[in-house]
């Protein structure tokens, strides 16, 4: 369940940033990076939380400002960097250390 909230707080965090702009033709363009994104993070999500190592997988905001999926590693990410489906790193993901996810 924890993993789960995570991904939901982050999609909504971005969400609520996103409209916070106004309605020009960026905005569309954020949107239909952001649908891509999601059409990747619900085609991959299954595979690559059963990579050991992988804690969270989720949307958010990337070093460049545009949405990427978001992969939570326990371990250092170059120990899942090998692991990862090839079309995944070409596309927009970025990995992060986030250290182990427990419930609480």
């Amino acid at each position: 369940m924890g993993v789960r909230w995570i991904a939901i707080v982050a999609l909504l965090s971005w969400l609520m940033m996103a409209g916070c702009g106004g309605n020009g033709e960026g905005d569309t363009a954020m949107q239909d990076e952001l649908r891509q994104i999601e059409k990747v993070r619900a085609e991959y999500e299954s595979q690559l939380m059963n990579i050991d190592g992988v804690v969270s997988v989720s949307i958010g905001t990337g070093e460049s400002g545009k949405p990427v999926l978001k992969i939570g590693t326990s371990v250092p990410p170059e120990q899942v960097r090998a692991k990862l489906p090839e079309q995944l790193l070409e596309a927009s993901a970025e990995l992060e250390f986030v250290g182990d996810i427990r419930a609480q």
